[in-house]
């Protein structure tokens, strides 16, 4: 895990002119600890506990830190990020005849 770490820091200081208001590490971040926990507490907390008080303590707690991962992405992926806007210059300059590239739903 640290290695896979070191790896994405060594290409985010290589490439860091491209990720330039991207912020990649909190995004990453967000995602391993989130992995990260549900992996490694449902061993921790199955040993602990008798069967039908695992499962309930667990689906509590993996509720609860759906919430939390619920904020911590709300910080890590900001919808007014700037490869957003250019997606939507490109939907926009697709001509009708590109349906790949036309949204499903039209913006109100």
């Amino acid at each position: 895990m640290i290695e896979i770490s070191l790896v994405v820091f060594a290409q985010e200081m290589e490439f860091h002119a491209f990720f330039e208001g991207y912020g990649p590490l909190l995004k990453f971040l967000t995602v391993k600890l989130l992995l990260s926990l549900a992996y490694f507490q449902k061993g921790c907390v199955y040993v602990l506990q008798t069967v039908n008080r695992f499962y309930m303590f667990y689906s509590s707690l993996i509720l609860y830190e759906c919430v939390l991962g619920v904020f911590l992405h709300w910080f890590a992926w900001p919808s007014d990020e700037i490869f957003y806007e250019e997606d939507e210059k490109d939907i926009e300059g697709a001509g009708a005849s590109d349906p790949e590239r036309r949204p499903l739903l039209e913006k109100a």
